[in-house]
């Protein structure tokens, strides 16, 4: 609200504001992030929304000349003030992993900003994507009867603490696919129960590889190579959630 109002705002003081607010300390890197994406960088356009000036935000030319509408002025703080308190609604400072509030729904678009990845690389995320040594993974529970043999996989929960699950056909151990998984800094599980739900995924939570669950497998009734892991989350599954997606 600040920078609209007044044009530019010290980085220092937006941290702090967001800390005042929600108890949540906001990195450089997610303040880099939120630039690429109010500039549209993310989408790979380039505008002139905000750029950074040494300890400063500002807002840059293009949003300069648009604020100059006192129509599209108020309608943007509007805007920002509904997100600010919808935002305020839903959060809950021990629901929050590493920016991603565990239960809610996101799409992969969102986790790959959320992420502060520079680029939407949604579209090739497919089930699993590592980048900068983090690995998001997408399994939609119960699949459609429609599904090939060869995406057919066998995902599920062992528990409400463990979770198996089983990377791309045609995958071995020394896939440099597998070992980036295997090396990775943080891995993430998002769900959905089936296609019905839309492109959404709900948060489980961050995972830890299970000691001695990874092994070398095959495809029911075929020879197609793939490996299975299994994941032990961060936090037990919630009780509501994980019958809802269990019961077909």
């Amino acid at each position: 609200m600040e920078l609209i109002e007044k044009g530019k705002i010290q980085v220092s003081r937006l941290k702090q504001q967001v800390q005042e607010l929600f108890d949540y300390s906001v990195s450089d890197e997610t303040i880099e992030s939120c630039i690429l994406n109010l500039n549209f960088q993310f989408i790979r356009l380039d505008n002139k929304i905000v750029k950074i000036d040494g300890s400063q935000l500002r807002v840059d030319k293009d949003l300069t000349k648009a604020l100059l509408n006192p129509i599209f002025k108020k309608f943007l703080l509007d805007a920002t003030h509904y997100s600010i308190q919808l935002f305020t609604n839903v959060y809950k400072r021990d629901t929050v992993v590493g920016g991603l509030i565990r239960y809610h729904k996101y799409s992969r678009k969102d986790v790959c900003r959320i992420l502060n990845w520079p680029l939407d690389i949604s579209s090739t995320v497919y089930g699993y994507r590592t980048n900068q040594k983090v690995t998001p993974c997408f399994v939609t529970y119960h699949k459609s009867d429609e599904v090939s043999e060869t995406t057919n996989y066998n995902d599920h929960f062992i528990d409400q603490g463990t979770f198996a699950w089983e990377s791309r056909s045609q995958r071995k151990l020394e896939s440099k696919e597998i070992q980036n998984v295997i090396n990775s800094d943080r891995i993430l599980l998002f769900v959905k129960k089936e296609d019905g739900e839309g492109t959404d995924f709900y948060y489980m939570g961050d995972c830890s590889i299970l000691d001695g669950s990874i092994k070398q497998s095959m495809m029911p009734n075929s020879k197609i190579p793939i490996v299975h892991f299994s994941f032990l989350l961060d936090e037990p599954v919630e009780d509501g959630l994980y019958r809802y997606i269990e019961d077909n």
